[in-house]
This record gives structure tokens, sequence and C-alpha cells, in this order.
């Protein structure tokens, strides 16, 4: 790298910093006023959008209050043609926002102004809009938007039922309301585009120099309360909901902002700039007389110590206080640095030997770490034992789920950690069944509701027996859960699903596998085949949905080596 003199590298890096700075703070105004702009602008849009929404809501209000007062007078009326009569004067002073005035009478007749020739087997008492209208007879029913078949335009329709004075149901009368002539022309409609979307999403009106309909993903966006930013055309999508399970979105131009920000941006930059190499000048020269020449004599002090070894400065004035502190400091180090140098060769030789002490404790600690392993291994292997001398059928049977509980959750994708603790708590899992009567576990015929009622409890008196411990923890869900099953079936809570831990659930699986395969004293030892197709498609007491179907899938995919660790543990233990 090329060496340059004090004064020119300031120069050019105090220049350099104020380029950026005239950039930055330019960029800075920019952004400030173009944020102000458009806010003000936002603001007023937003305030237009909301005054649209209220001429909508007001529409939609106005015909459910007029329906309310028609209802009323509605069961006055003497004949066709007066019903007829007043749906006229409706239209005539809510056109053109009411396209069609209807009154259905219960007995299915219909009469609408402007006149439509309904078919001939049309009965309105089986639509929609009818049937809403009996379902709220008190009130006025808004319908969803639709397209109305005779104008071609989006329309809301409110209806309202017509009770006679005994309360009974004389008919509905309804009001077609079009989107598009429902908001008044008194400057609501914001200046871009507004859209009108249903409660499905699609665009059913739209005003102004509008562009792409919004959307799917920009409506869920729009209906969560947020803004969408269309980069491609520097737009703004802002919605609101609305009557009728509408929304409004009204699409804003970021444009309108850019030109006064970019004036005010270029005005602020140049002022920064014209200042700031006025300044410069003044800069260079003080540099010279307070740093640049006392730093020099430093300097030579220096470079005569590389070659001779002796620092030997001269008097530095400067008015600078930092440069003489610097001199001062310079003096004093050179002093200290043999000093250092010293103690640390000494610090590196007593390095050496913490590192060999680190070493030597770090291998105390794995065999320490060895020995509480193996020490919990021995504490299962002798609970183990116990239940094996009370219960002769579940000794054996322990050694085999622990083989098998191995091997299931080494295929699961288990981290090795778990698949040890697995395999080490395996056998626990029926640990409570030291406290079931010797008498009930072994009797040959079938238990009462009462003796299983206490042979299940043993997952209860075995959890109870491992808890109090960190360490113990999954050997307590191991005894607690292992009668769990996948559909809820099993006990003691009846979880279902991943609530099942799943140290429990590979357990639950084992010792499933296992029971069919043992002989008991009540039933005969199923093969390897029979018991898969017992755990896989069931037996009426056994039912696949009872497993995970991960753990089932391993199952079967490994079959072979299920039934080989199986008649492994059988012969010579795990």
């Amino acid at each position: 790298m090329p060496r340059v003199r004090l004064v020119d590298f300031v120069r050019r890096e105090v220049l350099l910093w104020v380029s950026f700075a005239v950039v930055g703070l330019s960029a800075l105004v920019f952004l400030m006023a173009f944020y102000l702009t458009w806010q003000v602008f936002r603001a007023r849009e937003v305030e237009r959008l909301h005054r649209a929404d209220r001429s909508w809501s007001e529409a939609v209000a106005s015909a459910r209050k007029l329906l309310g007062v028609l209802s009323v007078q509605l069961r006055h009326l003497g004949g066709r043609g007066d019903v007829l009569e007043l749906l006229r004067e409706i239209h005539a002073s809510y056109s053109p926002a009411v396209a069609y005035a209807v009154f259905a009478s219960s007995d299915g007749r219909v009469v609408s102004y402007p006149s439509h020739d309904f078919r001939p087997r049309y009965d309105p008492r089986g639509r929609g809009w009818f049937r809403a209208a009996l379902e709220s007879p008190g009130d006025s029913v808004v319908i969803k938007p639709f397209l109305h078949e005779v104008v071609g335009e989006p329309a809301v329709g409110v209806v309202k039922a017509v009770l006679g004075e005994g309360g009974e149901v004389l008919g509905v009368l309804g009001l077609d309301l079009l989107v598009g002539k429902a908001f008044s022309a008194d400057g609501a409609l914001p200046r871009g585009a507004l859209y009108v979307l249903d409660e499905r999403g699609r665009t059913i009106a739209r005003w102004g120099e509008v562009g792409l309909d919004p959307s799917p993903e920009e409506v869920d966006l729009l209906r969560r309360g947020e803004e969408v930013l269309r980069w491609r055309d520097l737009r703004v999508l802002v919605g609101r909901p609305s009557v009728a399970g509408t929304h409004l979105v009204v699409e804003l131009s970021l444009s309108e902002g850019l030109i006064s920000s970019l004036l005010v941006a270029l005005a602020v930059g140049l002022g920064v700039g014209g200042m700031a190499l006025s300044s410069l000048r003044r800069v260079e020269v003080a540099l010279g007389r307070g740093i640049v020449e006392p730093l020099r004599g430093l300097s030579e002090a220096a470079s005569h110590y590389v070659g001779r070894g002796r620092f030997d400065p001269p008097e530095v004035e400067s008015p600078v206080e930092e440069v003489s502190i610097l001199s001062l400091g310079l003096r004093e180090m050179m002093g200290t640095i043999e000093e250092q140098l010293r103690l640390l060769r000494d610090s590196y030789d007593q390095l050496e030997r913490s590192q060999q002490q680190l070493e030597e404790a770090f291998e105390a600690l794995r065999l320490k770490e060895e020995e509480v392993r193996e020490a919990y291994k021995l504490f299962t292997e002798r609970l183990g034992h116990l239940v094996e001398r009370f219960d002769e059928p579940t000794g054996a049977h322990v050694r085999r789920v622990r083989a098998l509980s191995a091997f299931l959750a080494s295929r699961v994708g288990l981290s090795p950690t778990l698949v040890e603790q697995i395999e080490l708590y395996a056998p626990l899992h029926d640990l409570g069944k030291v406290m079931v009567p010797r008498e009930i576990l072994s009797k040959r015929g079938p238990l009462t509701p009462q003796e299983f009622d206490l042979v299940k409890r043993h997952v209860l008196w075995g959890a109870e027996l491992l808890e109090g411990s960190e360490r113990l923890s999954v050997a307590h869900r191991i005894a607690l859960y292992h009668h769990e099953r996948y559909d809820g079936s099993g006990y003691w809570f009846g979880l279902r699903d991943d609530q099942i831990p799943i140290e429990a659930q590979v357990v639950g699986l084992a010792d499933v596998y296992d029971a069919l395969r043992s002989e008991r004293p009540y039933k005969r030892g199923m093969s390897h085949e029979e018991a898969m197709g017992v755990i896989l498609l069931g037996d009426g007491r056994t039912r696949p949905e009872g497993f995970s179907p991960t753990l089932l899938g391993v199952l079967r995919d490994f079959s072979d080596e299920v039934e080989l660790v199986w008649a492994r543990a059988l012969r010579y233990g795990p």
C-alpha cells in the first residue's frame, strides 16, 4: 500500500467522509420529506376511503330502515295494485341505487318494480333470501353480494319479513342495491383506484385509474389490516372491511411525493458540501502545525530504536494535548516493554503447566461420568432382577423388551442419547407390578374387572417409584405412559397422538410384540408372522390405530431384524 503524508491522508479521508455525509444527509432529508409528503397524501386518501365506506354503509343502513317502515305499511294495503304502486314509489325515490323493489307473499306470488317476468315455476319461498328474512322476522337482513342477473352488475340484497297484526307472515319485502350506484358522487371516492371485494376476495366493482385487481395473497394481507406495496408500479394498497361482507381497497401512487423531496435533498446537499470544502482548508493548516511535525519527530526516534535499540525522541512542543501525552506515553511504554517480554515468557511456561493440569482434570471428570453411567445401568439391571424374581415370565419379558426397544428407537431416528436412555430404562416399564398381588399376576383364568383395574394401576405405582430424579425422567415417563395408545384407547390417562412421549410409544410397541410372542399360562406364544399380522392388521383386541404410523412403518420395514433381535434376546439376554 503506497504511503502518503498525514495531511494528504486526512484531506482524502475527510473529503471522502464529507462526500458520504452529503449523500447520507441528502438521502435522510429525501426520505423524511418523502415520508411526510406521503403521510399527508395517504391520510387524505384514506379519509376519502372512509367517506366512501360511510357512503356505502349509509346506503345499506337507509335501505334497512326503509324496509322497517314499509313492512308496517304493507299490512294495510288492499291488493296487488297498491303494493305495486308502493314499490314504484320506492324505486323512483332511490333509483339508480335501487335496481329492483320486490314483494314476495307467503303464498308464493311475486310483485316487482320494474316489472320482471319470473319463470312459471319460480317460487320465492325456496330462495335463500326469503328464508333468511323469515329467520329474523324482527329485523331486516343484508344478503351477501351477488351478480344481478337482470342488470348484470354487482348487487347487495336487503330483505325484511312483513308480519300481520297477529304476527303471521304476510310475505317478504326486498331491495336490490347496486354496489356501483350506492356510492355518493360528492367527492367521497378516492383519487386513486377503488376496488370493492366480496367475502371471497373477488373484485366485484372498481373505479378510477385501476390497475391489476388485488391478488389472493394481497387480499389476505389487506384482511389482516396490512398495507401492500407494489414496487413494479410504485403503488400502495390500503383496505378496510365494510358492510355486507365487502372489503373496500384504495390504490395510492407513491410518485406524487418524489419531485419535491428530491429538490429539498439537493439543496441541503449542496449547502453542506460547500461548508465542508471551506472547513477542509483550515483543518489542513491546523494539522501541519499541531500534529504532523511533532509526529514526524516521534517517528524518527522510533526508527532509531529499531536500528540501535535506544529510544531518544526530541522534546515535543505542540498545542495539541494528545500529541504531548503520546510522546510521554511512548517513553514510559518503551521502558516497560522489556519487563513485559520477561513476564510473557514466564506466563508461557505457566500456561504449559496449566494445560497439562487441565487435561488431567478433564480425564478425571470423564472417568467419573463413566462411573455414574455404569452405576445407573447396574441400578436398572438390579431392579429388573427384582421384577424377574417376583414374576418369572415378566422377568424374561423385560430383557426382550429392552433389546426390542433399543432397536426400534435407533431405527426411528431418535438421538443417540435418548436411544441409550431407552435401552437403559426399558426394563423398568413394569416395575409397578411388584405392587400387584402375586396371585393376580399368576392367575390362570380371566381376571375380574376389579383385578384388572388393580393390574392397570401398576403404571402409577411404577411411576411413583421412579419420580423425584431428573436422571430417571425417561424411566418415569416409560413406566407411566407405556400402556397409552396412539388412538386414545390406552390407560391410565387416555392420551393420544404425540401427547404420548416417544420413549413410551417405543417401549409400548415392543411390550405388545413380546407379549404376543411369549407363552403364558393362559395362552400359547405366537410366531413372528402371527404377531406381525395382529399388530399391523388387528385381531379385535389389538388394533394398528393404537400405534404410531411411523413406528409401525419401522416395524414393517425391519421385520426380519426384529425377529432376530427378539430371538437373540430370548437366547442370550440383551
